[in-house]
């Protein structure tokens, strides 16, 4: 379906009553405004949040973050995709210190894409410091927030098949609107939590 560009106001409601007959340009009005609310940029939106045990004195805040060791730890997030969504828009929210009890850190998260045990998409890659931050000491972390831009392009090879710096995950047209997993690898920081937003290039009108 073609998505027009330009908005219009929708009728004015005394022209729309129930009973009233719809004719000409109202119906013209509806269906526009109806495309336009059908086909919107993002499709759907899903968060995750991962828990944590507290330790010591300490909790987690806001802006603190009581533990975390230096590492790698794997994740795992199902989405469930709609049919019409082509990219997958990610926000992280994550702890990261300058030092830990393992020594000095230098924190990297990994995304990839799956359909069941396939890789759809070879991933992306934050990395310190063109993409993450770190501030803090040992038990006290602070807690901060990255995310993809939101350009969105289709691979000439109908995937991408190494992994890249930040953009949008693609969902090669044979499995959109499967279950997908989103495996996460984050060393040297705690990932906190996880907004993937489901987008979409959508066609215009000139």
């Amino acid at each position: 379906m073609l998505i027009p560009s330009g908005f219009i106001d929708i009728s004015s409601k005394f022209s729309s009553k129930n009973g009233a007959v719809v004719m000409g340009g109202d119906v013209s009005n509806y269906v526009s405004s109806l495309a336009q609310l059908g086909f919107v940029k993002m499709c759907g939106h899903s968060f995750y949040t991962v828990s944590r045990y507290v330790t010591g004195n300490f909790a987690q805040t806001d802006l603190t973050h009581a533990t975390l060791s230096k590492g790698t730890q794997n994740y795992n997030f199902l989405i469930a995709s709609l049919p019409m969504s082509a990219h997958l828009a990610v926000v992280v929210r994550y702890a990261a210190a300058n030092h830990t009890t393992g020594g000095t850190n230098s924190p990297v998260i990994d995304l990839d894409l799956l359909d069941g045990s396939t890789t759809i998409d070879a991933g992306i890659r934050f990395s310190f410091p063109l993409h993450l931050s770190q501030q803090g000491f040992r038990g006290r972390s602070k807690v901060f927030e990255t995310h993809t831009p939101l350009e969105l392009s289709t691979p000439s090879s109908g995937s991408h098949t190494s992994r890249t710096t930040p953009r949008p995950l693609f969902i090669p047209t044979a499995n959109r609107g499967n279950v997908l997993t989103i495996e996460a690898e984050a060393t040297d920081c705690n990932i906190l939590a996880i907004d993937v937003f489901e987008v979409y290039q959508e066609v215009r009108t000139p």
